[in-house]
């Protein structure tokens, strides 16, 4: 029976927080002391069956007697319509901490890149900062905001990051053509490319004059460059 008053005194007060009405206000609304209210969310008096209903209706509530069997399927109605109720300031809340995770990310690869840039370091600390706030949707839609403004800039920033590295790649590539290409094993395949190349040539000349294609001995490597113009 206590859990049951407790219970309900705990609905009471949330119905009343949830309208924005303090106790006094509410109070005067039903012809109630603030003193009794206190005590009624408190569950330190029974109420009358009278004045609870006159209570609930006040705050937009109906009571009922529901079968103990149909508790669950209601208390679930009531978390769902809840949920539905909250949803679209939980929804700004929720976007404006993605866009400062995805932010505070962006401008951490940023920095590692240009550690000499004190702003996107200045960023990284105060998104962190930021991180650390439940957020209503007033200023969630606020840091929303100012995020966009500096989207295009970091966007810009990660494109001139990328083309320095394409630079860099490209280089490293060069360097490691040029270490391969002077390779003396490299030469040597190279080499053995060229003859399997000689003799398919060969053999591709017959066919296309009608001729017997004859087996073809790979020429020395230092004969490659003699008689290339065969076709």
């Amino acid at each position: 029976m206590i859990y049951l008053v407790e219970n309900i005194a705990q609905e009471l007060k949330a119905a009343r927080n949830k309208k924005g009405l303090s106790q006094r206000k509410l109070g005067a609304k039903i012809g109630v002391p603030q003193s009794h209210l206190s005590k009624i969310e408190n569950g330190a008096v029974d109420l009358k069956t009278s004045s609870l209903i006159e209570l609930a209706r006040a705050l937009d509530l109906e009571l009922m007697l529901v079968p103990r069997a149909l508790v669950p399927a209601v208390q679930g109605l009531q978390r769902s319509l809840t949920s539905r109720e909250h949803s679209p300031s939980q929804t700004v809340a929720e976007g404006a901490a993605k866009d400062l995770e995805r932010t505070r990310k962006a401008a951490q690869q940023l920095a590692r890149f240009f550690p000499d840039a004190k702003e996107l370091q200045e960023l990284t600390n105060t998104i962190r900062d930021l991180e650390n706030f439940r957020l209503a949707a007033s200023p969630a839609e606020q840091i929303r905001k100012f995020l966009e403004q500096i989207n295009a800039p970091i966007q810009a920033i990660k494109s001139m990051q990328k083309a320095q590295d394409a630079v860099e790649e490209f280089q490293k590539t060069q360097d490691t053509i040029e270490r391969i290409t002077s390779d003396q094993e490299f030469l040597k395949n190279m080499n053995q490319i060229n003859r399997v190349t000689r003799d398919l040539r060969h053999l591709r000349n017959a066919l296309a004059h009608g001729l017997s294609p004859s087996p073809q001995v790979s020429l020395p490597a230092y004969r490659l460059d003699e008689d290339d113009n065969d076709a």
